[in-house]
């Protein structure tokens, strides 16, 4: 795979991210590399003494010096962004691929390369295959009086004639 080892730091760098947040940065770079879409990440988790250092730049009175970042007060050091530079497509490609997860790109002129993780969702959990949702529609038949009764005994109905049963 082209840019494998670029694909393996940036699958290292999700590992400072908050661990809530790692599931959706995983996914949404392994989709990104599976697609074409390669790009590099060059910083997720940073302490407040750097982000500090950061600030300073640009604003120190040396010459031709322009700040690197606006604010004092990072998500960054909440472990909740990284910066993504794309290697081949677009910021805008990134973008459209991040959106799903949760993942925002909050200050396109401002900082291009930063994405935040603050609004990810928990990833579904799987589909319950249709007999196993009919054993436990079955076991909760067991205390089911009135309509919960009537309501799972159609549900049962349904799931039997789907598993030919």
């Amino acid at each position: 795979m082209p840019y494998a080892d670029t694909l393996q730091d940036n699958l290292a760098k999700g590992q400072e991210l908050r661990p809530d947040v790692q599931g959706a940065y995983t996914a949404w770079v392994q989709e990104c590399f599976a697609a074409g879409l390669y790009f590099r990440v060059t910083e997720t988790y940073r302490t407040q003494e750097r982000q500090n250092e950061l600030y300073k730049v640009g604003r120190r009175g040396i010459a031709g010096e322009q700040p690197v970042t606006w604010t004092l007060y990072s998500n960054h050091t909440l472990r909740l962004a990284a910066d993504c530079y794309p290697i081949t497509g677009t910021l805008n490609d990134l973008i459209v691929r991040a959106t799903p997860y949760g993942i925002t790109h909050p200050l396109p002129t401002l900082d291009p390369p930063h994405f935040e993780f603050l609004n990810v969702k928990p990833p579904a959990p799987p589909p319950v295959d249709p007999q196993t949702q009919l054993t436990w529609a079955q076991n909760a038949l067991r205390w089911a009086v009135g309509l919960r009764r009537a309501v799972l005994l159609r549900m049962i109905d349904r799931l039997k004639k789907l598993l030919g049963q």
